[in-house]
């Protein structure tokens, strides 16, 4: 459980940049306002080196990497070494370039769907050279990758402003992210000449405290980044032990749709979806389009109990989500790009959205008494990210995420 709380808030601390909030207070003359396009300025057609710490509740490891460009998933390129600090420190080294990230995962490392354990451990993801879209980590990368932050913080007024020694010391605060009741704040040291010299992040959740800070050193240096052809991990061929049997369906005027399960192997379930216009699930594992998984494991967190069964990949005229919740749930919420959220139905441990491709939902939120969860899908982290333009176009064939609200 304390592994759990430390993964979250790590994550909580790293995709602070996506959950920043609009601040009411005045601070008063604004270096950000009339200086900060200058700082953006510097750093174009130049190497951003960055040298600094990744600090878990008192325990510290060194991060380092090296970046160009201002476009993650565009013209960035760059790379991060060092590790994590767990016991024992977990290793990190990420490359990425245009659309790829590259991470080399060890097997020893902690199996947890949470940052960052998605860029280094084995386990269902998969061990050496892997690779994963740069859509589902902008939102891990984005904190070592000042071009793109500060271009947020060009439309933001800091909560505070000083100054140390000549430097310019900008404080901003940010909302709490889905993951928990997290403070978060940034810290900028800007120079005189519109360099920006040092950065500090500070996540608080719960009885966790994450803090990543480095120093920035520009240079002409190109950044180069070597990335392997990468093998996708051997997939274990499942398959039903029985006949597909018909257990929801459904119309609306965009789609019309069966959902059909067959039994496999113990504690597996295979499901497929037969619909007008068709529907191509993502990761198919079995013949026919059909996707077997694993049922939710009653002795899991709650959290860990929902199970994303079919998703869309998002190349065929009609889309569908269905997802596995843990027993008891009361209330469900869905949610879209452009902020709507409406309420799904839970029919038999299952939520079962279909319709048009491009309209699908990007956001769940379950209710089981008193515990909410919120899972999102790609780098999408919270409801708010909803009215997010950046992501806007992520919109099929990414993995979902869960964590507590």
């Amino acid at each position: 459980m304390l592994l759990r709380r430390a993964n979250t808030a790590i994550l909580t601390g790293l995709v602070i940049v996506g959950a920043l909030g609009s601040c009411s207070s005045d601070p008063g003359p604004s270096f950000v306002d009339s200086d900060l396009p200058d700082v953006i300025a510097t750093f174009e057609g130049r190497s951003v080196q960055i040298d600094g710490s990744l600090t878990i509740d008192g325990s510290s490891a060194n991060i380092e990497g090296q970046s160009s460009g201002s476009t993650l998933g565009g013209d960035a390129v760059g790379f991060l070494t060092g590790s994590v600090p767990f016991d024992p420190p977990v290793p990190l080294d990420l490359r990425f370039e245009a659309s790829r990230v590259v991470s080399a995962r060890t097997a020893d490392a902690p199996s947890t769907p949470q940052f960052p354990a998605l860029l280094v451990h084995g386990g269902g993801f998969g061990v050496g050279e892997v690779e994963t879209p740069m859509a589902f980590l902008a939102g891990v990368v984005e904190p070592f990758f000042p071009p793109v932050f500060l271009e947020r913080l060009s439309t933001t007024n800091p909560t505070e402003t000083s100054t140390d020694g000549g430097v310019a010391v900008l404080t901003y605060d940010y909302a709490p992210s889905q993951f928990g009741d997290a403070t978060t704040t940034l810290e900028l040291r800007v120079r005189d000449d519109a360099t920006l010299e040092h950065v500090e992040m500070r996540s608080e959740t719960g009885d966790t405290t994450v803090t990543l800070e480095y120093d920035i050193v520009l240079t002409d240096d190109p950044t180069e980044v070597s990335l392997p052809e990468v093998t996708p991990p051997t997939v274990i061929e499942i398959g039903p032990s029985g006949d597909f049997v018909e257990v929801q369906q459904g119309s609306t005027p965009d789609i019309t749709w069966r959902l059909l399960q067959a039994p496999s192997r113990a504690a597996i379930s295979c499901w497929r979806v037969e619909a007008s216009p068709a529907v191509v699930v993502d990761e198919p594992n079995s013949g026919g389009g059909a996707r077997c998984i694993a049922n939710p494991d009653p002795a899991d967190e709650l959290v860990d109990q929902v199970v994303f069964a079919l998703t869309s990949d998002g190349s065929s005229d009609g889309a569908v989500l269905v997802a596995l919740v843990p027993e008891g749930a009361s209330d469900a919420k869905l949610g879209f790009f452009g902020g709507d959220v409406e309420p799904a139905t839970i029919e038999d441990g299952r939520i079962v959205w279909a319709g048009a491709n491009l309209d699908n939902p990007v956001y769940l939120e379950v209710t089981l008494g008193e515990t909410a969860f919120g899972c999102g899908m790609g780098a999408l982290s919270s409801r708010s990210e909803l009215r997010d333009s950046q992501l806007a176009d992520v919109r099929l064939g990414l993995p979902w995420t869960c964590a507590g609200l």
